[in-house]
């Protein structure tokens, strides 16, 4: 089976029929502060004509996720209500832009407590929740919310084109199209999507009348696992992301020579007992549901 696309646009809106004629499934569109780049009713109707689904992404200024819970709160109030007043049904796709940039681990708290206040507000429609972002972010968000859709974008870690796709990953976008759209040449990027944890999508595949969208059943967010000195992996990544983010000292090691190294060794678990200390825990150097929360600035 070949790839299934999605094309992604702002401002410019492809003809529905050429988009459906290149080959593609669905379509990613905007909510945002912007009129003219969001998704109308009248749009949704036209694509659901063409038999194409629907997903939405929440944008507004390019680092809006380092406004951190406030701005995220914001955001996810925002994106609740456009998708109330469009019909779209529980599990469409409602992504966020949480990392459009060479993200430094230094930001990801910020970023953590932004996605985390935005998902918290969809309601009924946090099925879908997800987010946009480098294949870097994309991995330490994964770690606490590995059944999210991930849509890895088309640059790398450094700002180039180019990018090894993470295997957190559901949809990502192509440096180039491969299936150009009639007269629509430099208006949308070309998505792959249907691999990943999430690979079958509900997009919002009709404008017919939904029903009221159901309150998602369970908890909260589910944690990363239990870690201690000697693990590696990508938990140990996320928590020396976050330990980095509130100015603890982990060593030289690492790409940004900043000690994030995925290795837990005697510094983080010097950091980690220092965190625990200041927040008044068990002081036992081991990251585990008591102490998550905590480094995430949750609890």
């Amino acid at each position: 089976m070949g790839d299934q696309l999605a094309a992604d646009y702002a401002w410019q809106h492809p003809d529905p029929a050429a988009i459906k004629a290149a080959g593609y499934t669905a379509v990613i569109r905007y909510v945002s502060a912007d009129p003219s780049k969001d998704l109308t009713g009248t749009e949704a109707s036209g694509l659901h004509a063409q038999g194409l689904g629907i997903g939405l992404v929440y944008e507004t200024t390019a680092q809006r996720a380092l406004g951190s819970t406030v701005a995220g709160l914001a955001d996810g109030v925002g994106m609740s209500a456009r998708l109330t007043q469009l019909g779209a049904p529980a599990g469409t796709p409602a992504l966020v832009n949480i990392g459009d940039w060479a993200v430094d681990p230094s930001q990801l708290g910020a970023i953590a407590a932004y996605y985390r206040a935005f998902r918290g507000q969809l309601g009924a429609f946090q099925p879908g929740a997800g987010g946009y972002g480098t294949s870097w972010i994309i991995d330490q968000l994964a770690a606490f919310w590995p059944n999210d859709i991930w849509w890895q974008n088309a640059i790398n870690d450094a700002g180039e084109s180019g990018s090894i796709v993470s295997p957190n990953t559901s949809i990502y976008q192509r440096v180039t199209p491969t299936h150009p759209i009639a007269g629509a040449a430099g208006e949308y990027d070309e998505n792959v999507w249907g691999f990943g944890p999430r690979a079958q999508l509900d997009w919002w595949a009709s404008s017919a009348p939904q029903p009221a969208p159901q309150p998602p059943q369970g908890g909260e967010m589910p944690l990363p696992p239990t870690i201690r000195q000697g693990d590696t992996g990508p938990a140990v990544r996320t928590a020396q992301g976050l330990l980095v983010a509130r100015y603890y000292r982990l060593g030289t090691t690492g790409p940004a020579g900043d000690g994030i190294d995925g290795q837990f060794g005697p510094l983080t678990g010097a950091a980690v007992r220092e965190a625990q200390g200041l927040a008044r825990i068990t002081v036992d150097g081991i990251v585990g549901p008591q102490t998550w929360p905590h480094l995430l600035g949750v609890a």
